[in-house]
């Protein structure tokens, strides 16, 4: 991958093995995944273009190309397609007073989204509900807590049944 110009990402890759495999409905062949700069606006856009070039035979003779243009609401982190569950790193981390905690469901899920001391005590729940898959986040705003690290989790259990999800990180709050 290499950047050019701001705003512009170039991609090129190869498959040294000479076996091709068909690109199928069921899944990805590359997945970019976008994030918004923290500066940007909710509810603004943005232009965006996308040009692809698919091999559609295994002689690398022949490229389907397509060019497709649009734009992009800012909306919250964003994308489409979520193949595991998945608890970012806050950020900022240290942070005073607020910080973003992302995650990753795919699948539609019950979710709980929790803040602990260090004494295991709980100070507050972000989020307990049912929400659909894909990428999503919460604010974290701590102005009324002490300096200190804290823990946040999640737990979530896809609504259709399935393996649950429990994961834990540690955060800084610096005042």
């Amino acid at each position: 991958a290499k950047a050019d110009a701001k705003g512009v990402l170039k991609v090129a890759g190869t498959d040294f093995s000479y076996t091709i495999n068909p690109i199928t409905e069921d899944g990805p062949a590359v997945l970019f995944k976008y994030i918004v700069n923290k500066e940007t606006k909710r509810g603004t856009t943005t232009p965006i273009g996308v040009n692809t070039q698919t091999v559609v035979d295994s002689k690398l003779m022949n490229l389907a190309s397509e060019t497709a243009g649009g734009e992009a609401e800012i909306s919250r982190m964003g994308a489409s397609v979520v193949t595991d569950y998945e608890l970012s790193q806050n950020y900022p981390n240290p942070f005073n007073p607020s910080t973003v905690i992302e995650y990753a469901l795919p699948k539609d899920s019950k979710v709980d989204i929790r803040i602990y001391n260090v004494l295991g005590q709980q100070v507050a729940t972000l989020f307990s509900g049912v929400q659909t898959v894909g990428y999503h986040q919460v604010d974290f705003n701590a102005s009324q807590m002490s300096s200190g690290i804290y823990f946040y989790t999640i737990k979530a259990s896809a609504v259709a049944g399935g393996a649950d999800f429990h994961a834990v990180k540690k955060m800084m709050l610096v005042k």
